[in-house]
């Protein structure tokens, strides 16, 4: 099952939701977050091939949302909109349950309460899960892994990247605690400047199973 991750900037304009899952449909992508969708309040809706679960704030910034193809719509157990930055869904499939986190972290240059205040949400999100679900958070965390691996070799693989900021220490942190590893650095691949549905660099976490 391919599962990607998107920074749409926004999905508030007609036909953008549309054009989305389309090309998510063109790479036979399951699973899709989306970042800065910016979509009012929270809900869900059908578009094309897909169920689109979305959690937003009263305005048109910030947002994330999740397309869930209809082949997979049956293994949907519940899902939560825990804020404009923060979105948790679980599924089930024939070896147990996958629990996806979409997140959109604030950026560098936000105030620190905002940083502190989305990082202790999503700890508690993934902290809040069965241990035994296999985990991914997605989104646009705002942060890379940087060049070393002193003292997060569990975190990071051999393929970091980028200099480390206040974000990536953050992020770097989150994971150390909670179990987690940063996905891109694990594997060689060509780094893209613009996507289309791939992750990129510190997009994409899930518990860890390397050592």
């Amino acid at each position: 099952m391919q599962i990607a991750t998107w920074n749409v900037l926004s999905l508030s304009h007609p036909g953008y939701v549309t054009a989305v899952a389309q090309e998510m449909d063109h790479y036979k992508v399951k699973l899709a977050g989306l970042t800065e969708a910016r979509i009012p309040g929270s809900g869900n809706s059908c578009v094309e091939n897909f169920t689109m679960l979305h959690s937003g704030n009263t305005g048109r910034t910030a947002g994330v949302a999740l397309l869930l193809h209809r082949s997979i719509q049956h293994s949907l157990v519940f899902w939560t909109p825990v804020s404009d930055r923060l979105l948790q869904v679980r599924l089930t499939h024939q070896h147990g349950k996958l629990t996806v986190i979409v997140a959109y972290a604030p950026t560098e240059d936000s105030a620190d309460d905002d940083k502190d205040n989305f990082y202790n949400q999503l700890q508690s999100a993934v902290l809040s899960m069965p241990p035994y679900d296999q985990l991914v958070v997605l989104g646009d965390l705002n942060a890379v892994s940087g060049t070393s691996r002193q003292g997060f070799e569990n975190v990071v693989g051999p393929y970091d990247s980028g200099l480390t900021n206040n974000n990536s220490f953050r992020l770097l942190m989150l994971c150390s605690t909670t179990n987690l590893s940063i996905i891109g650095s694990w594997f060689d691949r060509k780094k893209f400047t613009v996507t289309r549905g791939y992750p990129m660099t510190g997009a994409g976490v899930r518990r860890s199973t390397m050592c």
